[in-house]
């Protein structure tokens, strides 16, 4: 190989484009309103989005903002207090109306003043009609003089999915015309119309869910509405596998049947891990079972972690004792439940869920993992007890646990709210890590928690706080058992490891899997994207589904340093300090009575430090929460992502992947869920609405002006390449094997290729239809581990670092180059490929065989070549900051580098902390995948001519 240097020269300046900026920044807004003019200056009642997108037909967005101020005004003038509005990043209403007081002229109880509320001023700020909100009574009180009211959106009668308010407020004086309301957080989704009746019966809608998933739906499925296209009506189906069978790719949790198509719309996790370390699996039903009553019995034994550990058990009808707690003041002795259960897994796989009863002969436990499982059920259950919660769903529901699990999820713990009797699940000791032990137990019980409150969704900043809070709680539980006050979570489990792993890292003077105290801003947190389908399966990461366990030490370390400052003022022991027990007690109220499912750092902030005025707590509280607030950048306008040079082709709440472009047409995937294989392939020409063609893809291209989608349908193979024209015709082509997905699709406006190691093929698409095969074996080629296309010919890499051309219409193939590594990017152009291979490599070859080596330093997440530049990932080094360093995650950060063909220069095209990918060319059009605002957006830019 000759190598030919290349100059690295900033080209920021040359990409026309929008640059936006996250939801925090105020847009010149304050976020304290008042009623003063502020020495002079109208005040300010709105923090505006600048992500927002309208819609075709929606007024743009000075318009809206405009609508929104003059609402936001009008309602701090009538109440004569400082309300402040936060604009919502999906719906363009608010997504946050807090600062203020309001009371209807007459009065009246929490719901009455709610739905005074909701019916004076929901359209204007909301975007939806009072009629189409359903309002719960209020929740018990967790915090003396603080009401909560939940109000649920409905379409034509069915619950909309996501949509919900939290509406809360204040009675002082415990009469009720004294209730005031004072905050509304939440989304709803304006303009959704959909279908009034099913077409699809329940039982047809499990019957296709059943053949989407392999597994088995639970019975009484639910009509709900996804807030897409206008509204979707769909059956709500959960599922899981049939008991013993094995399912090669499978999502645990709910499955979305459109109503009227019949088609899977979606799909979504039902747990959270304490780790991020295995896949999830969906776990078997469980039967209620019949059992003696009997009178409480004490029963004994040695738990590894904990040592002597006391517990109540039940005896049974045949004189052994069961561990089973009938004590709990929510057990029920006529359903049974409502009590401490706990299983044994031992010899059992996760399809065997819960497992088997354990017993013994009498007040003795041999098994200390599921004697300590069981008493920490107990002690979880009376902390939220004290706090007034009926066990974990503060329903009165069993809280069940099962030990020993043993197979591929084995090194994990997790809380499974997809059962229908939800439970506990520890794994065996991992790596000399042990699960059952105070701060995992309580940690994910919390999750049972979250999963029945707040219910925040498991990405992205959501993600983050959902784990962030879990730690915290858990921590704080964690401590009060062994009477440690420490910030470090997870430290028990790691009593018995000597050198540092995965989940015990150094902290302090220990091992630990996480430091609550660690020190990490809101500027420190990590932009990761989600490398999708294929890379997952090449490389087995998901990078931590973007984040949410590394992201949420912004939120504990937060949290605990204010809980750690407050117990200093009272002495400095957390567990004996007064201030930080009322903190814990804050924090617990703000989460479940103040938060929705998309909450962010900035909602959380604000839930906390409203939950603290409202509950009349030592104003000392406020000012340590709002100095440590600051101090670490969870305030608005403290912290907004890099500038990113590029047009927004798609930003929403949910991941775009991987997209392909052919002249104006940009396409990719949306993934309906953060842990999920498959999604919604979306098409549109840049700037316009995006259209839905394939519900089941893990991967696009185009052929033309076709698009071609490999769909994987319930997350197992078999899946089948499927062609969709313009107007939504759908045409199959063939079936695929998982090698496909591996090997990768590419396409353009020339057509559309793939390799399937199955069969030893190679496939040429052409706009037209036409397709064209490769015998690969008899060309001598095997392992294709990527594949490009351009200008009508396919290039191919393989595992051997081999790189092949191959002409469809002269029916020629050669080999024009060698690399070290595994190829897992290709793309070519104009006879050129560009190869980048797993040790970094990237060469571009031509024809002859000549070779540039334009990179030692890539990473093979995409690349893309036209007649006139080479563009791929280039590793900047780690992506760095405080989470990073903290957690032990060496991310690497990314730009988009460029290579001229004309000039030999390679410019960096986008410097920007954060990483970018996925780069796909058509003509000057790039489009990428880019991380810069939090999540997995699509944006494009033009290239300039000449560089």
């Amino acid at each position: 190989m000759t190598t030919r240097p290349g100059q690295r020269v900033a080209l920021a300046a040359a990409l026309a484009g929008v640059v936006l900026a996250a939801s925090a920044c105020t847009g010149g807004r304050s976020l304290e309103g008042g009623d003063g003019d502020g020495g002079g200056r109208a005040p300010q009642s709105l923090v505006v989005s600048t992500t927002w997108q309208p819609a075709p037909g929606e007024p743009d967005t000075a318009e809206r903002r405009a609508e929104l101020e003059s609402a936001l005004d009008e309602l701090r003038a009538i109440t004569g207090s400082g309300w402040v509005g936060r604009q919502d990043d999906v719906t363009g209403y608010l997504g946050e109306l807090s600062g203020g007081r309001y009371a209807p002229a007459d009065g009246g109880d929490a719901l009455a003043v709610s739905e005074a509320l909701l019916a004076e001023w929901g359209e204007r700020l909301l975007g939806v009609a009072p009629e189409e909100l359903s309002l719960e009574e209020p929740g018990n009180p967790t915090i003396a003089g603080v009401v909560t009211v939940r109000a649920t959106q409905e379409a034509a009668g069915y619950p909309v999915l996501d949509g919900s308010l939290v509406l809360s407020l204040t009675d002082g004086d415990e009469q009720a015309d004294d209730v005031r309301l004072n905050a509304v957080r939440g989304r709803v989704f304006p303009g959704l119309e959909p279908p009034s009746e099913p077409e699809l019966t329940a039982r047809e809608a499990s019957a296709t869910a059943r053949d989407a998933s392999g597994g088995d739906p639970r019975p009484d499925p639910r009509l709900v509405v996804l807030p897409a296209d206008g509204g979707r009506l769909a059956w709500e189906v959960v599922v899981g596998p049939a008991p013993g069978q094995q399912v090669e790719i499978a999502v645990l949790g709910r499955y979305y049947v459109d109503a009227v198509t019949g088609d899977v719309l979606e799909a979504r996790a039902g747990s959270a891990e304490v780790a991020a370390v295995v896949p999830l699996h969906q776990r078997a039903p469980v039967r209620a079972r019949s059992r003696a009553e009997g009178d409480a019995v004490e029963v004994t034994g040695r738990s590894r972690v904990m040592g002597e550990v006391t517990a109540t058990g039940t005896e049974l009808a045949d004189g052994s004792v069961g561990l089973l707690d009938t004590t709990t003041p929510t057990f029920d002795p006529a359903t049974g439940e409502g009590g401490i259960e706990t299983f044994d897994m031992q010899g059992l796989d996760d399809t065997q869920l819960p497992g088997r009863p354990v017993t013994s002969a009498g007040g003795q436990v041999a098994d200390g993992d599921a004697l300590g499982a069981h008493a920490l059920a107990r002690a979880v259950y009376d902390f939220y007890g004290r706090l007034g919660r009926r066990s974990w769903d503060d329903a009165g529901s069993s809280l069940v646990s099962s030990v020993n699990l043993t197979g591929p999820n084995a090194c994990n713990a997790y809380f499974d709210d997809s059962l229908p009797r939800p439970q506990m699940v520890y794994g065996v000791p991992c790596e000399g890590f042990e699960f059952v032990q105070n701060d995992v137990a309580a940690h994910e019980i919390t999750h049972g928690v979250i999963a029945s409150s707040a219910d925040l969704v498991y990405s992205g900043q959501p993600g983050a706080l959902n784990e962030g809070f879990a730690d915290y709680l858990g921590n704080v539980i964690g401590n009060e058992l062994s009477g440690a006050d420490d910030p470090s979570f997870g430290e028990a489990g790691c009593a018995a490891v000597a050198d540092p792993t995965a989940l015990c890292q150094p902290m302090y003077d220990t091992l630990a899997t996480r430091d609550l105290q660690s020190g990490v801003t809101f500027g420190d947190y990590l932009y990761l994207l989600d490398t999708g389908t294929r890379f997952r399966l090449l490389t087995q990461d998901n990078q931590d589904n973007g984040g949410v366990h590394s992201n949420s030490l912004v939120w504990s370390n937060a949290l605990w340093t204010i809980r750690s400052r407050l117990a200093e003022i009272d002495g400095g022991d957390g567990n004996a300090s007064p201030l930080a027990d009322d903190f814990d007690k804050i924090v617990y109220a703000a989460l479940v009575t103040q938060l929705g499912p998309t909450a962010g750092f900035l909602d959380a902030r604000r839930a906390v430090e409203q939950t603290i005025q409202a509950a009349g707590a030592d104003p000392v509280i406020l000012r340590v929460a709002r100095e440590v607030f600051d101090a670490v950048d969870i305030c608005a306008g403290c912290t907004a992502p890099e500038e990113a040079d590029g047009q927004v082709v798609e930003s929403s709440s949910s991941t775009q992947l991987a997209p392909t472009v052919s002249g104006e047409q940009v396409a990719w995937v949306d993934l309906s869920t953060a842990g999920g294989l498959t999604g919604v392939a979306a098409t549109g020409s840049v700037g316009s609405e995006p259209a839905t063609r394939s519900e089941s893809a893990v991967q696009v291209a185009f052929a033309g002006e076709a698009l071609v989608a490999l769909e994987v349908e319930g997350y197992s193979f078999p899946g089948t390449l499927a062609r969709y024209d313009a107007d939504g015709t759908r045409t199959p082509l063939a079936d695929i094997g998982i090698s496909t997905i591996t090997a990768g699709l590419a396409g353009g406006e020339d057509g559309a290729a793939w390799a399937t190691e199955e069969i030893a093929t190679a496939s040429f698409l052409d706009p037209a239809g036409t397709l064209t095969e490769l015998d690969l074996e008899a060309a001598g080629i095997s392992s294709v581990t990527s594949v490009g296309t351009g200008d009508g010919l396919v290039a191919l890499g393989t595992d051997a670092g081999e790189v092949y051309l191959w002409d469809p219409a002269g029916e020629t193939v050669q080999q024009v180059g060698q690399v070290g590594g595994a190829v897992l990017a290709v793309a070519t152009a104009g006879g050129r490929v560009l190869a980048l291979d797993d040790e970094q490599l990237a060469a571009l070859f031509d024809p002859s065989g000549a070779a540039v080596v334009l990179s030692e330093t890539a990473v093979p997440f995409g690349a893309a070549l036209g007649a006139d530049y080479a563009v791929w990932p280039e590793a900047v080094g780690a992506l760095g900051g405080g989470v990073a360093e903290v957690g032990g995650d060496q991310v690497v950060d990314t730009d988009l580098h460029l290579y001229s063909l004309g000039s030999g220069t390679i410019y960096n095209l986008l410097d920007a902390r954060g990483q970018q990918a996925f780069p796909a060319l058509s003509g000057s059009r790039l489009v990428w995948q880019d991380a810069v605002f939090g999540g997995d957006d699509i944006l494009t830019a033009e290239l300039p001519d000449g560089l």
